[in-house]
C-alpha cells in the first residue's frame, strides 16, 4: 500500500486518540507506517543492496506490473514485522507498557489497510502471514527470495 495512506490514516487515528493517550500517540503515528521497513530489509537480503531508492522503485514497479497483469507476480514474501508472531509479541508487551500499546494500535491500523488492499486485489498469498509457517514451507530451499521474484523480472 502507498505510504501516504498509512501516514494519513495513522495521523487521523492519532488525532482521535490524543485526548485519551496524550503525547503517546506519537508512537502510534510512527508505528502506522515505520514498520514497513521490513520491506526494505527483505530487499537488502534478497538483492544485497542498501539503496533505499532502488528498493522503492522496485516496489512501485511490482505494484504497477501486478495491476497491469491483474495477478500476483511474487508470492509468499516474508515481511517480518507483518507476521502473526510479531503482532503477538507486541500484544503481550502492550499489557505491561503504554508504548507497546501505542505500537500495537499503530500496527493494527497499518495491517488493516494492508488487508483491505489484499482483499481488493485478492492478493492474500503475496505475504507470509506467519514466520513459523514460512520457515517450515521453505526449509532447505536455496535462493528462496530470488526464486519467488523470478516471474516479476521476466516481465
Amino acid at each position: 500500500m502507498n505510504v501516504t495512506h498509512h501516514v494519513v490514516t495513522g495521523l487521523i487515528i492519532s488525532i482521535i486518540l490524543y485526548h485519551v493517550f496524550g503525547n503517546y500517540v506519537i508512537i502510534l503515528f510512527a508505528s502506522s507506517f515505520l514498520f514497513d521497513i521490513d520491506h526494505y530489509i527483505e530487499y537488502i537480503i534478497r538483492k544485497k543492496d542498501f539503496s533505499l531508492i532502488k528498493a522503492y522503485r522496485e516496489a512501485k514497479e511490482l505494484d504497477r506490473k501486478s495491476r497491469l497483469y491483474k495477478k500476483l507476480l511474487v508470492t509468499d514474501i516474508l515481511h517480518i514485522f507483518h507476521t502473526a508472531e510479531f503482532f503477538l509479541i507486541i500484544a503481550v508487551l502492550s499489557f505491561f507498557n503504554k508504548i507497546f500499546l501505542m505500537m500495537l494500535i499503530g500496527l493494527l491500523t497499518h495491517e488493516a489497510l494492508d488487508l483491505l488492499q489484499m482483499a481488493y486485489y485478492k492478493a492474500f498469498k503475496f505475504r507470509a502471514h506467519s514466520l513459523i509457517l514460512w520457515i517450515i514451507r521453505h526449509k532447505g530451499e536455496k535462493d528462496k527470495w530470488q526464486q519467488r521474484w523470478a516471474q516479476f523480472y521476466l516481465l
